[in-house]
């Protein structure tokens, strides 16, 4: 199971942790459990593309600069993400990820909507390498 909701971590907010092979992977897998606690994303067609460039000093920041971008687009662009394509690349300095996303202008007629998702939290925030692969936990307030 690439990611899974813990639902005893946290009370008052949604929590999720996913593992993968690779980094590319395991954001791809991240940006599919965010969007997944905001929507049904099998009631999404993904008639949309959005892409997206983030650079940060540390893995870290990428990942939680990557979610939190995705939770902007949702309330500035009322848009959810179907599906999202990652490629992380590390320069001497800082990684950068190139992510394309396909989405959906939000429809209540036509998506089964879940939380709202407020924002990424730090709180337990961990990103790192396990078992010859990638694993993250991601607190969300909702």
């Amino acid at each position: 199971m690439p990611y899974r909701f813990l639902e005893d971590l946290v009370t008052a907010d949604l929590a999720f942790e996913a593992y993968a092979g690779s980094i590319e992977e395991l954001f791809q897998e991240a940006g599919r459990a965010i969007s997944e606690a905001m929507v049904n994303t099998e009631s999404l067609e993904g008639l949309l593309t959005k892409r997206m460039e983030i650079h940060s000093e540390t893995l870290e920041g990428l990942l939680y600069d990557f979610l939190s971008e995705i939770v902007l687009l949702k309330d500035r662009d009322s848009v959810v993400f179907k599906q999202v394509k990652a490629k992380v690349d590390k320069s001497a300095q800082t990684y950068r990820l190139a992510a394309e996303a396909m989405c959906d202008k939000i429809d209540p007629l036509k998506h089964e909507l879940r939380n709202d998702v407020k924002a990424v939290t730090y709180h337990m925030f961990e990103i790192s390498r396990k078992n010859h692969g990638w694993y993250c936990r991601v607190v969300l307030d909702v």
